[in-house]
């Protein structure tokens, strides 16, 4: 074990309200209900500064409303227009009207210049606008989050031939690795690092491709669920990223798209090349308070010609919820005289769903189902192999108990079973459909590291055992699952918890991780094969890797002196995760407020795969 040696260790993430999820359901001994932290802590913005820039339309006024609704208590927008559109202005009133009923902030505009040239906008610009908050953050000590708004361009090439794409998709593969670099630079600082893609979305960037007939059949062909997105579903992903709720996720690129913190500073249009003034940097007395959080979109001009836009496809309808309209949309038909904000209460709810989470008796499993019960969610079912709960169970369930009243209304169920065999698994599955008339979330958590042997003496038994529980298991929990999605003609998200040793493989010699490493990046491609499969179905399928995290898994490893040093250096972050800290996540893919994602592989490593 000579490979674990270390000399520094960084402690764990430390909220200023305390344990929260299952370290807080195990240490809660209160006779008073406890009431759910989720939304009103993790995820809270309270009290918080933000500057947007491009927020005079588009991503950037869906931001910048996002960030009001959760909670922040000021918001600048800036944007190159001398005046603020009577968009703006319309959603400037909306918030106001907001006050008194759980949005309290309110929104100011900023006149700024701007530059027109693709790689100055969207790769140089980003730089300084990063540069700009970051500086900031340095300057007060303090924790923060710099957001790049990246493009699924970045990423895939465009198949159409024109508009060309070429300087956009080179700017924003920059962006993809200026997250990376940035993220490894400021971890030490306790700055997150992360970049969102977007896929086509319905903004005033687009608007002329949009415009011309057959153009909006054209781009919706390129996803699998079969549509452009609408600009408000990246509010989930933003106030995700902006909160403690994503606490040990940097470097890492979200795909906010159907893919084969105390002040907040968001930048998310055009960005000068100039590098900006020191009175749009931060340098005020408005941010002169603890934190930081930066979101970054630049925006370059697309033309485009008429005729590569022919298609013969239909549009499929974009997303529609229950509840009406969300976000700008909203602001802009409502007239009532007290809106409350829908942010929480409406697109990250979970209320009377259902979920079914493998591998929930402890660790992530159960870290997972707790947070779906305090999102809302009416029954989570957990299937693990012990005959019997665990004791750390049998406290969480009792927690979750007494929150009923108070926000969190759901109930734990445990169901014994082994993820292997897949024709008791769709049992449970028809079961849980034939008794709550409803199957909604899944969350495939289940996992075995194996017996740690290096890959030229690992035996076929070893491995065999390995991908049952590690790629099979997670693929009889799926179909488990998506057949009840199906059966009820409901829409559904589907979560598998892969591995950052899916995508990088691990330094440490000992113990050897070659199976474990084949079965989760088997897992990654699981997800975009059943992604594509399950779109037209309205099922949604992610995937999410965890980097090294505290659970039972590895608690042999952590035994070892120095090892959960050594471990925290594989990423720039310098520690290791708590399970806690996959809570958002888990709550954002698993809700409407990521209803234009699937495909995707959410990092959650403290930058591990970064570097």
């Amino acid at each position: 074990m000579a490979s674990l040696s270390s000399t520094s260790s960084r402690p764990g993430v430390q909220y200023p309200y305390g344990p929260v999820g299952v370290a807080r359901a195990l240490q809660d001994n209160s006779q008073t209900p406890p009431t759910p932290t989720l939304f009103s802590k993790e995820f809270s913005l309270a009290d918080r500064v933000a500057l947007v820039t491009g927020a005079n339309s588009g991503l950037g006024l869906e931001s910048a409303l996002a960030l009001v609704e959760a909670g922040a208590r000021a918001v600048y927008c800036v944007d190159i227009a001398a005046e603020p559109s009577p968009e703006w202005t319309k959603v400037k009133e909306f918030a106001s009207r907001m006050q008194g009923t759980g949005g309290e902030g309110r929104l100011e505009y900023i006149s700024a210049s701007v530059c027109d040239q693709v790689l100055s906008v969207n790769l140089k610009g980003v730089l300084y606008a990063a540069q700009a908050a970051g500086k900031q953050m340095v300057r007060f000590n303090s924790p923060g989050s710099i957001i790049l708004m990246a493009s699924v361009l970045g990423s895939v090439a465009c198949k159409l031939e024109e508009p060309g794409s070429l300087s956009y998709a080179v700017a924003k593969g920059g962006v993809l690795q200026m997250a990376r670099s940035l993220a490894v630079e400021l971890a030490p600082k306790g700055i997150r690092v992360n970049s969102i893609s977007p896929a086509f979305t319905r903004t005033n960037m687009i608007t002329g491709i949009l415009d011309v007939p057959g153009g909006e059949d054209a781009l919706a062909k390129f996803t699998p669920m079969g549509r452009v997105g609408e600009s408000h579903e990246l509010r989930g992903a933003v106030t995700w990223l902006a909160s403690d709720a994503s606490s040990f996720c940097t470097g890492s690129d979200v795909f906010a798209c159907m893919k084969a913190l105390e002040s907040i500073i968001v930048f998310t249009a055009e960005v000068s090349t100039k590098h900006p003034p020191a009175d749009q940097t931060g340098e005020s007395n408005m941010l002169r308070i603890r934190g930081s959080f930066c979101v970054i979109r630049s925006i370059g001009t697309i033309s485009f010609h008429r005729a590569c836009m022919s298609s013969t496809s239909s549009v499929k309808s974009s997303a529609h919820y229950p509840y009406g309209p969300v976000g700008v949309a909203r602001a802009l038909q409502d007239t009532s005289q007290t809106p409350a904000p829908t942010l929480f209460s409406k697109e990250f709810s979970l209320a009377d769903r259902v979920a079914l989470v493998t591998g929930a008796n402890s660790g992530l499993g159960l870290e997972s189902a707790l947070a779906l019960i305090e999102a809302g969610a009416r029954a989570v079912y957990c299937v693990d192999i012990a005959a019997e709960p665990s004791p750390e169970w049998t406290k969480v369930k009792e927690f979750a108990s007494r929150m009923q009243g108070t926000g969190g209304e759901g109930r734990l169920e445990y169901i014994s079973a082994s993820v292997c065999d897949q024709e008791r698994l769709l049992k449970i599955g028809e079961s849980i459909g034939d008794k709550e008339g409803r199957l909604d979330i899944c969350v495939a958590s289940a996992g075995i590291i194996g017996n740690g042997a290096q890959g030229l003496e690992v035996t076929a038994d070893a491995f065999d055992q390995v991908l049952s529980v590690n790629l099979k298991g997670v693929l009889y929990t799926a179909q488990a699952a998506g057949k009840q999605m199906v059966r009820f003609n409901s829409p559904g998200s589907i979560i598998l918890m892969a591995s950052v040793l899916g995508s990088v493989a691990c330094m440490l010699t000992e113990p050897g991780s070659t199976p474990y490493s084949v079965a989760k990046v088997g897992v990654l491609q699981m997800t975009r094969s059943l992604a594509c499969e399950l779109a037209s179905k309205g099922i949604r399928v992610n995937s999410i890797s965890p980097g090294f995290m505290r659970t039972n898994m590895i608690s042999g490893i952590l035994g070892i002196s120095s090892a959960e040093a050594a471990l925290g250096k594989f990423g720039p972050m310098g520690r290791i995760g708590e399970p806690h800290e996959l809570r958002g996540v888990v709550t954002w893919l698993a809700s409407d407020a990521s209803s234009f994602c699937t495909g995707s592989d959410i990092f959650v490593t403290g930058g591990h795969q970064a570097w």
